[in-house]
C-alpha cells in the first residue's frame, strides 16, 4: 500500500508497515476544495482539513448532528443529489466525492449514475478535476458494478 501525503509535516506515528512518499510541496496543490454526496460532512473535515469542503448531499435521515460540526460554511443539502443538476455549476470543486456503499445489490444493467450525467452536464470549467466513487468491497465482483465502467477523461 502506497501512501502519498500532500503537505505532510513529518509526524504520522499511526502508520506502520507502509511506504509512505512525501510530494513535492514547491508548486500549490491541484486539488484545494472538494463536495460530498452521501458522504460525510464532519468526518471528511478531520480527514482533509488541509482542503476545503464546499457542498454535502446528504440523505435526508442524515441530518447534521447537533453539537457537531459547525458545518464551517459548507452549503449542506438533505435529500437526493439527483433533485440537484445544477449543484456543480453552483458550486465548483476540484474532487468530488460519491459514497455509494449502500448499494448493496448490482444494478440490473449498466447506465450512467445520476451523478455522472450531473458531471457530463456541468461546463468544462466548473466539472472536478477527480471524482472519486467508493463502493462496497465486493462489488467488484458485480458485472454491472464499479469495474464495468469505462475510463472517461475531458
Amino acid at each position: 500500500m502506497l501512501l502519498l501525503l500532500v503537505g505532510w509535516d513529518g509526524a504520522l506515528p499511526h502508520v506502520v508497515g507502509m511506504e509512505v512518499r512525501k510530494a513535492p510541496s514547491g508548486q500549490a496543490p491541484a486539488i484545494k476544495t472538494y463536495g460530498t454526496i452521501d458522504g460525510g460532512l464532519e468526518l471528511m473535515q478531520i480527514a482533509w482539513a488541509r482542503l476545503r469542503q464546499i457542498f454535502a448531499v446528504r440523505h435526508q435521515q442524515q441530518p447534521v448532528e447537533e453539537g457537531g460540526s459547525d458545518c464551517g460554511g459548507v452549503k449542506v443539502y438533505l435529500g437526493s443529489h439527483r433533485e440537484r443538476p445544477l449543484l456543480l455549476t453552483m458550486h465548483p470543486v476540484d474532487l468530488l466525492v460519491v459514497e455509494r456503499g449502500h448499494i448493496r445489490k448490482p444494478p440490473q444493467k449498466y447506465q450512467p449514475s445520476q451523478w455522472a450525467t450531473m458531471v457530463a452536464n456541468t461546463p468544462r470549467n466548473k466539472r472536478p478535476v477527480v471524482v472519486v466513487e467508493m463502493w462496497v468491497p465486493y462489488a467488484q465482483l458485480w458485472t454491472c458494478g464499479p469495474m464495468s465502467k469505462h475510463d472517461t477523461s475531458s
